[in-house]
């Protein structure tokens, strides 16, 4: 299969040559809290902290350098006096670090020399309400965010002003340009199926309100995967075309618990964009609203938890849970690997062998229903789409990765 690996490397400077040239090129405004040689120092502390486990245990947390020198007020936690950061101080500090949606911020601005500020809330995973409701990217805080996620495995997202690009190292090998989940043309796909939905039942919308619902709706999801991605544990979603006969799911998927109707996220998403937040009563029910949404994403992420995959059908209203895919078989089917956003370019045959049993059977029923997607999170966090093709083939794309998002404002 291929991907977006560079040469085999040695260690985690490979990270910092990768990130020099868009270092050295941003411009005053949006440069980093940091030295170059800091930055190396900090990848290099990382990457020996997150080889030291305890009772088996190894630590998972995110750092964040800011853009420019935003004042040390906006922390949710600061210290007393900057901490200076040692091999020894961050590993005895990791496990202090809240998980994510906070983070450690650190800066250097002298040479090598590191120190930790505090910590800072990065994310929301709470539904932000503002004249124009939703998940709201545009507050998303700028800056590098590094992620330790297991022995030797860093991510580094530089999410500065006009930049949004992922890099990873796990098992000594670099991989650049990973892709976020929501670019991919799989993820766009479903977010689009969720349109047509509201669409055919002749749901109003206004002048601005499609383009307000598809990123409810997209944040809603990408808030969805995050926590499973977070959890460690594995979590698998297949989304179901409406049209697909009641007969051949039954032979295909065995639901361990069957759903009665609840909340759809499109209906969800809709109501809460048709509350004008004007009077009291308004806001109220647009508190509702947004509540739903939150509640759904919770519900949903629980159910994802067991043995089995989480069904959805092209409203997003959950189907079923802990879901058992019949098909054992790759008998008849094409595997092929697809490029993540449009088109959907053919990049070749890839081996399915090399993934586990929630990967491999996402696959086999993407390919024998036709208009089904799914979206896998590995245990390591990894996350990967898949998508009937046609004349029984499936589309892989990843790994895929999840830029931090949905920032609260800051604080002044």
């Amino acid at each position: 299969m291929a991907d977006r690996r560079g040469p085999r490397v040695t260690g985690p400077s490979s990270i910092v040559k990768a990130l020099r040239y868009e270092l050295t090129d941003a411009t005053e405004q949006h440069q980093i809290d940091a030295t170059e040689a800091a930055l190396r120092r900090l990848v290099e502390l990382l990457y020996e902290v997150s080889m030291q486990g305890e009772e088996g245990r190894f630590p998972r947390f995110l750092v964040h350098i800011r853009v420019g020198f935003e004042a040390d007020n906006s922390l949710d936690m600061g210290f007393d006096k900057p901490l200076p950061l040692s091999v020894e101080s961050l590993r005895k500090l990791a496990p202090a670090v809240p998980p994510r949606p906070f983070a450690l911020v650190v800066r250097g601005r002298k040479g090598r020399r590191l120190e930790a500020l505090g910590f800072e809330r990065v994310e929301s995973t709470r539904m932000i309400l503002t004249e124009e409701p939703s998940f709201s990217r545009t507050g998303t805080r700028s800056g590098l965010f590094l992620s330790v996620s297991g022995p030797g495995e860093l991510t580094v997202s530089d999410l500065r002003v006009g930049r949004r690009a992922i890099l990873r190292l796990r098992g000594l090998r670099l991989y650049s340009d990973v892709p976020d989940v929501t670019e991919t043309a799989t993820f766009s796909q479903i977010i689009g199926n969720a349109m047509s939905w509201a669409t055919k039942r002749k749901l109003p919308f206004q002048a601005e309100e499609p383009q307000r619902f598809r990123q409810v709706v997209q944040d809603a999801l990408a808030i969805l995967l995050g926590r499973a991605a977070e959890a460690a544990h594995g979590a698998a979603f297949l989304v179901l075309d409406d049209e697909l006969d009641g007969r051949d799911i039954d032979g295909e998927l065995a639901l361990g618990h069957r759903l009665r109707p609840s909340p759809r996220l499109a209906h969800c998403a809709w109501r809460l964009l048709r509350t004008p937040p004007r009077s009291e009563e308004q806001r109220s029910r647009l508190h509702r609203e947004a509540q739903a949404i939150d509640d759904f994403v919770e519900l949903v992420f629980r159910l994802s938890q067991t043995d089995g995959c989480v069904v959805l059908d092209q409203s997003l209203q959950p189907v079923g849970f802990a879901t058992e895919i019949l098909s054992h078989s790759d008998s008849g089917i094409a595997w092929r690997e697809v490029a993540p956003r449009y088109p959907l370019t053919d990049l070749g045959p890839f081996d399915p062998r090399q993934f586990g049993t929630r990967h491999r059977s996402a696959g086999r029923v993407c390919a024998r229903l036709r208009g089904t997607r799914a979206l896998v999170v590995s245990q390591d966090g990894d996350i990967r789409a898949y998508e009937n093709l046609g004349e029984g083939r499936v589309g892989i794309c990843g790994p895929l990765g999840l830029f931090p998002r949905h920032s609260p404002p800051t604080r002044t």
